[in-house]
């Protein structure tokens, strides 16, 4: 057996990094990270948190086998390529190659390596044992050990500390250890057993955010800018929105870095489905961290009524059946579903602009988006080449025209050409996709409406006129449209749902208050990465 749990931030420089770099240098270390093949029983994962990249693993073989030696590669680079990185593994395998670590952890401790003045060196790879986690049998357990056993016998690498029996106490075997230095001993109990919680075990799922605090105006502009053109230079949104190149571009890539805003390419993939999904008691978040780490989940939200989730998912022509009657029920959690076919659409969420900026500046930067109503595949198919450009925009809807040749094997303005073809033709959106707090829009609902056939035109074009509303849909069902509205407060939203002119062309709505969102426009936010 061959476990491991160990964590990395990751950093080119031990006292400032430069944010391009390291940005250059993350993308690199997520390829390499994704090349790997890493078996069911082990997972690697590059996140950043609040502009900070951490590289998280863990796993658990029955054997000590070549997920190990990838492990021990991956840390190599990581402190060979990024200096100021620091970080714990700790492993243990019961084969013999590690000593003592039948019973034992070992800790490799990354840390960072220079003085400022001096040469950059490479990170500390200390190796020892650890002795807060070991021994991973206790005294006294079935493995024949006696109670002074000492899984860390032998050359200890903690220097000048040893361990010895230290009598029993009248609930059981009292372990001491024993700390030598130049004014001779002096004994301590171990520290106390922890303790261990025996219950269901689901996969782990991170506690319910805090609402994140609104971005400041000049932050917003910038935010509507890249959603306007997800693609446009920092020099271009500048002149847009007239401030400085400089500050616009330093704003920017901060809001990039720290993953509060993604830019992504939204690949069209198929005809799309509205998901609603009811949940046993307890699994509602399950659920909905499932439904969002489905390659073809649009949009995954908890939501507060008589449905427990909603997910939007793509699906090719011809595979609903499998989609509605294998997938979706295989769902963790899930006491029933409920699937409606999207017929058309009035406002997708990848178009949403909340009108922050006035119609000479969204027309600067290339003019807003224009009804798309149509669903399923374009028309015009594509090739091997646009297929790798259209994979490396849905990782990252800003990589250079220089990037996506060399993804392609094509030259650079063949990649230019080709990035504008698949952007005209529908088969990519390219667009920042951003909680809707941030831009000061902290209350999001969903409603499902019921109108007459012959009034759903009507009513979904009123809708749009409000730039707050995210995504109006036509569905199958018993209700006729689905939309996402965000709202300043609760009051405005009331206002919204009783005063707005729609209104009087509708029998009834049903509305949802969105608790919590794990993916927008098909970007997994932190809640549902973790």
């Amino acid at each position: 057996m061959y476990e491991f749990h160990g964590w990395f931030g990751i950093s080119e420089d031990p006292y400032e990094d430069d944010a391009q770099s390291l940005r250059s240098g993350v993308e690199e270390l997520r390829a390499r990270i994704g090349t790997v093949q890493w078996s069911s029983s082990c997972k690697v994962v590059l996140d950043v948190f609040n502009g900070l990249p951490v590289v998280t693993a863990a796993g658990q073989t029955n054997h000590k086998g070549y997920e190990a030696e990838q492990l021990d590669e991956l840390v190599a680079y990581i402190a060979r390529r990024f200096p100021g990185s620091w970080g714990l593994l700790h492993d243990r395998s019961d084969e013999g190659d590690l000593p003592n670590a039948d019973n034992a952890f070992r800790v490799r401790v990354m840390r960072r390596g220079g003085s400022r003045g001096a040469p950059r060196s490479l990170p500390l790879a200390v190796q020892s044992g650890d002795r807060g986690l070991s021994p991973t049998r206790p005294a006294g357990s079935s493995s024949g050990e006696g109670p002074d056993h000492d899984a860390l016998s032998g050359p200890s690498p903690f220097s000048g500390v040893r361990a010895s029996s230290g009598g029993r106490s009248a609930n059981g075997p009292l372990c001491r250890l024993k700390a030598v230095g130049a004014h001779g001993t002096r004994s301590r109990p171990a520290p106390p057993a922890p303790l261990v919680r025996v219950g269901p075990v689901t996969h782990p799922v991170p506690a319910a955010p805090t609402a994140p605090a609104p971005l400041d105006p000049l932050d917003r502009r910038i935010v509507a800018a890249l959603q306007i053109d997800g693609r446009a230079s920092w020099r271009r949104i500048a002149a847009a929105i007239g401030e400085p190149e400089r500050k616009v571009a330093r704003r920017g890539l901060r809001l990039l870095e720290s993953g509060d805003v993604a830019v992504r390419g939204l690949v069209v993939r198929g005809e799309t489905v509205i998901l609603r999904m009811t949940c046993r008691p307890g699994s509602v978040r399950d659920v909905a961290v499932a439904a969002a780490r489905r390659a073809d989940c649009i949009f995954s939200y908890a939501l507060a009524g008589p449905v427990d989730c909603v997910a939007e998912l793509q699906f090719p022509q011809g595979q609903l059946g499998p989609l509605m009657l294998d997938e979706v029920p295989a769902l963790p959690g899930l006491f029933s579903q409920s699937v409606s076919p999207v017929l058309r659409y009035f406002r997708t969420v990848h178009e949403w602009s909340p009108g922050i900026l006035d119609a000479g500046e969204i027309e600067a930067l290339g003019g807003p988006s224009g009804i798309v109503d149509e669903i399923g595949l374009p028309e015009v198919e594509v090739g091997p080449e646009e297929r790798a450009i259209l994979g490396a925009l849905a990782e990252d809807g800003r990589r250079t025209h220089e990037d996506l040749a060399a993804v392609a094997g094509v030259s650079v303005a063949t990649a230019r050409r080709r990035v504008e073809t698949l952007t005209r033709e529908g088969h990519v959106s390219i667009r920042a996709a951003v909680e809707p707090a941030l831009l000061g829009l902290p209350v999001e609902a969903l409603l499902w409406i019921r109108t007459r056939p012959d009034e759903v035109e009507k009513v979904g074009r009123l809708l749009v006129e409000s730039p707050l509303v995210r995504y109006a849909a036509v569905v199958m069902g018993e209700h006729q449209l689905l939309v996402d509205v965000t709202q300043p407060s609760k009051a405005a939203l009331y206002e919204f749902l009783t005063a707005s002119p729609w209104v009087r062309h509708v029998e009834a709505v049903q509305s949802h208050l969105v608790v919590e969102a794990f993916k927008r426009s098909g970007v997994e936010f932190p809640t549902s990465r973790r």
